[in-house]
Parts: C-alpha cells; structure tokens; sequence
C-alpha cells in the first residue's frame, strides 16, 4: 500500500506540474496577444488622428473646374437684370486687364488665377453688383471663353463673328420688342373682350424677319404654317397613291 499511495502522490505531482507548465505557456501567449493588440490599437488611434487632421483641412475651391451657371439658373437666382449689370462690370474690367490673361493655359491657375481674383474683388465693390464671388467667376468663365475663343481667330474670321453677334443682337432685340407689343396688346384685348385671344389666327401674322447690315438689306421670308400643312397633305397625298399603285 505505501508503494501504491507513493505512485499516486508521485502522479498527482507530476500532472499538476503539467498543467502549471500549461498554464504559465497560455499566459505568455495572452501576454504576447495583448502587446499585439496595443500594438494594432495605437496604429488605428494614429491613423484615425492622421484622416481626421485631413478632414479638418480646408478644401482649395480653385481644386475644383469652374463650372458656369446656366441661364436659367442665373435668372433664378439674382434675375436677368442684376445678371446683366454684373456682366457689364466683369467685361469692363477684364478688357481693362486683358493683358493679365494667358489664353494658353487653363482658367484657373497662373497667371489667370491672379487676375480672376483681382477682378471679382473689383466687382463685388461695384454698386449695384452682388457680394457673390462664384456667381461673379462663372460670368468671368463664360467671358474668358470668347476671348479665348477670339484670341486663335484671324482678322477675317474676327469680322464675321462681330457681324454675326451684331446681327443675333438685333434678331434678340427685334423678339423682345414683339414680344412686349404682344403681350400690352393681349392684356387690353382680355380686359375688354375675355377669350378674345382665342380668335387669332397665327397665320396671318407677319412671317418676314429684316437683318439690314453695312447698309444691305436682306429678307428673310418663314413659310407660313399653312402652306407648310398644305405641302405635309399633298405628300401624304402622293405617298397614299404610291402605295394604291404598288398594291395593284
């Protein structure tokens, strides 16, 4: 019996030594795990601090293309008249700077990034003009593209876009006026016989559009929209007995 309690003690020793070998391995490797994790959360807590100071950075607008603003979106924002006296203000004052614009380069760097800005400063302070830089640039934009535009033409090529534009101009004026009479004509043509619009007939209006240049007068005649409907029937007339004399 003393051998056999001997082998027991002697086993009983030798597992427990096992597992305090066990244990003290398991801890080493929770030691190592957590020096590795420490060592994964500091780099997280320096990259989260490095993308936050990124975020936290103002972004450069001239980063971005400017881009214009569209008729319509310029009328809704200011209207067509404060558009007008702000446009004015930009040509008068980048034609007093031409010489400050590189045509060669982009629109937004040197030297034309200099002398944008000198000329929105210059309008903003302009009375009746609008304390906007970006509605500014983008009618400096639409501008520095026709003189660019401008800047590769010959004199020729000059001289026909300048009578070009004189003439739309007048073509714009002429629509405006028409316009205007039209609609003074059709407010007192309510306000006395109601519906009375409804009585027009568009056809009988004049077709006729004058473009008088360097002293020649050119006509130019639109067909009206009945002869126009005339000519559509006759070759649907044309067409039908096309189509009878295939099918005998």
């Amino acid at each position: 019996m003393p051998g056999f309690e001997q082998t027991r003690a002697l086993q009983a020793n030798r597992a427990a030594l096992s597992f305090n070998q066990h244990l003290n391995e398991l801890k080493d490797e929770n030691a190592e795990l957590r020096a590795r994790l420490e060592l994964v959360e500091a780099t997280i807590a320096r990259m989260s601090s490095v993308i936050a100071g990124l975020s936290a950075q103002p972004v450069a607008s001239e980063a971005a293309p400017v881009v214009p603003l569209n008729k319509k979106q310029l009328r809704e924002k200011y209207g067509s008249a404060k558009k007008k006296v702000v446009r004015d203000y930009v040509h008068e004052k980048m034609k007093l700077l031409i010489d400050g614009f590189d045509f060669g380069v982009d629109y937004r760097v040197s030297p034309n990034k200099e002398t944008r800005k000198e000329v929105i400063e210059w309008v903003r302070l302009q009375p009746g003009s609008v304390d906007d830089p970006k509605f500014i640039d983008s009618i400096m934009k639409v501008y520095y593209d026709t003189l660019s535009r401008k800047s590769s033409m010959t004199a020729v090529e000059n001289d026909v876009d300048l009578q070009e534009g004189r003439r739309n101009t007048r073509v714009t004026d002429k629509l405006k006026a028409r316009r205007d009479a039209r609609l003074a004509h059709a407010t007192a043509l309510e306000q006395e016989y109601p519906g009375g619009e409804t009585v027009l007939v568009r056809e009988c209006m004049s077709p006729e559009l004058s473009d008088k240049e360097n002293g020649v007068d050119v006509m130019h005649v639109l067909a009206p929209r009945f002869r126009t409907l005339k000519q559509q029937q006759q070759q649907q007339q044309q067409q039908q007995q096309q189509q009878q004399q295939q099918h005998r």
